[in-house]
């Protein structure tokens, strides 16, 4: 089969991606909670705030694809563990940065998680693995402008629609 013509759902490459991104997720949970005491969730929040540098909830929420209320609780418990700290807005709100408590932790999951990603491909020949990381790239990139795309279809509809005294969403 080929992805223009898949026999069944297994053909499919978003499909493939899916089981493969569950499975590493699966795994992830269960090996972060026993090596660092963090959730998978919890891990990729202070590796994004890691990355933006300083964050607010609402940029997380964005970055990782995850509801924002989901994004606030996990923040307040990272503030609590002493992982994260909000620069003003109080108990809520505000700006995220990591202590340095939370960059030892992002520093520690990283090693981690390069590991896992070794022994996942492993058997693979070297140079396998250097066109899988260019082609995961590249279809990232294609997804991301895919996303935007269709991201800014619906907001132009539902735009058009309020503007035209539809309902406003």
């Amino acid at each position: 089969m080929t992805p223009d013509t898949p026999g069944d759902i297994r053909d499919v490459i978003t499909f493939k991606l899916a089981r493969v991104t569950t499975l590493n997720d699966r795994m992830g949970q269960r090996l972060f909670s026993q090596e660092l005491g963090l959730s998978l969730r919890e891990f990729r929040t202070l590796a994004t705030v890691s990355y933006l540098g300083m964050a607010t909830t609402t940029a997380l929420a964005r970055e990782s694809f995850l509801d924002h209320a989901q994004v606030s609780r996990m923040v307040a418990a990272l503030v609590a563990r002493g992982l994260l700290e909000r620069l003003g807005g109080g108990t809520r709100g505000g700006v995220l940065r990591l202590t340095e408590a939370g960059a030892r932790m992002v520093e520690d999951g990283i090693a981690f998680a390069a590991r896992q990603n070794r022994h996942l491909v492993e058997d693979m020949p070297a140079g396998d693995i250097e066109t899988l990381a260019r082609l995961v790239d590249d279809l990232l990139g294609h997804a991301q402008a895919m996303y935007a795309e269709v991201n800014g279809e619906i907001t132009s509809l539902v735009d058009g629609a309020a503007a035209d005294g539809g309902p406003d969403p």
